[in-house]
């Protein structure tokens, strides 16, 4: 429960408006579960694993409430990756290189889908930020993408 209180707290207004946008558009049930399990830590009205089980009425087993945590972890952390900037990380270096791994993230996507055009001019864009900062670790990933 601390590791997800803690990345609660570091979440700004907008990362949470969004993963909240993303819960209230769907009718799933465990997913509006994981929207009440971020209301509750998020108000401060449950500090603990055995709180929060019983505010949710979770009554099955242990197993299930901790997949319920994970899957919230993991939806915190897809918004965290997809609202950050680079603008915010302080070293040009280090600012290039996130951008330099999200466009190859963005690649790694469009490619297999046969966006080729679009995948390869991400492609170049990260080439370009690799070589102008010397990412080596950035180009040998560009590198082995282009082979696949």
């Amino acid at each position: 429960m601390q590791r997800l209180v803690a990345i609660i707290r570091v979440m700004r207004k907008g990362e949470k408006r969004l993963l909240r946008h993303i819960y209230s558009d769907v009718t799933n049930g465990e997913e509006q579960l994981r929207l009440r399990l971020f209301d509750l830590i998020e108000k401060g009205k449950v500090t603990s694993d055995a709180e929060a089980k019983a505010v949710l009425g979770q009554k099955g087993a242990r197993s299930a409430y901790s997949h319920l945590k994970t899957r919230l972890r993991q939806d915190i952390l897809n918004v965290l990756l997809l609202q950050e900037s680079p603008k915010r990380i302080p070293q040009p270096k280090g600012a290039a290189a996130f951008e330099c791994r999200k466009k190859l993230a963005q690649a790694f996507l469009l490619l297999p889908r046969g966006a080729i055009v679009e995948g390869t001019d991400i492609l170049r864009n990260a080439r370009a930020l690799a070589e102008k900062y010397e990412l080596v670790a950035e180009n040998i990933l560009i590198d082995h993408l282009v082979r696949e």
